[in-house]
């Protein structure tokens, strides 16, 4: 039994992820169970900090046992929403566009890519494609001029999606319809400000 997301730390959130794929390797290792100690040398954490977090999602080891590996799996599985349940259109030419396409990383990760136009499509063509698919997301890879144009088609679509996934170079905006503005050059220059610290 998990505990409410609401109720976990912003830095344990953000450690999920981390726990997540670890627990692969070991799961995909053929290991059933796994100690905090191990767990904490895998990702370079402190036992102590590893059981906390543990026992913040509501699951329990046993001693000289340690934690299911399944059950961790699950647990964190289902608190990331994992379960491939997310259905999504990818419109546009940039590189990005490919790799979404291309990389299992997002069908793994509870995304479905069930559709892709290139962003010189026509408005028919992506109402056609969107109401035979029914996305829950509409991935926007290109540049900020055409995200623009792809962006006004969404919002006139006759059956509104759940949300829009941007990852153009320029933050769009709607009443309509809603916008994760995702830039990949943020989190770099974050990372590059964790390395200068």
């Amino acid at each position: 039994m998990t505990r409410e997301t609401s109720t976990l730390s912003p830095a344990l959130l953000r450690r999920l992820p981390v726990y997540f794929r670890t627990l692969i390797r070991i799961y995909g290792g053929g290991k059933q169970r796994v100690s905090s100690e191990e767990l904490a040398y895998e990702m370079k954490l402190a036992p102590s900090q590893v059981r906390a977090d543990i026992k913040a999602l509501g699951c329990v080891g046993q001693r000289s046992y340690g934690y299911s590996v399944p059950s961790l799996y699950k647990t964190i599985g289902d608190i990331l929403q994992l379960s491939d349940k997310y259905s999504a259109v990818i419109v546009g030419n940039a590189p990005i566009a490919e790799t979404v396409k291309r990389s299992p990383v997002f069908s793994v990760r509870g995304i479905k890519p069930v559709g892709f136009l290139k962003e010189d499509f026509s408005s028919a063509a992506l109402e056609k494609l969107c109401e035979e698919k029914r996305p829950d997301i509409v991935i926007i890879a290109s540049d900020g001029e055409s995200a623009g144009k792809i962006l006004a088609a969404v919002e006139n679509l006759s059956a509104p999606v759940g949300e829009i996934w941007n990852f153009s170079d320029t933050d769009l905006y709607s009443e309509k319809t809603k916008i994760k503005n995702i830039h990949l050059s943020d989190i770099i220059m974050l990372l590059c400000y964790e390395i200068g610290k």
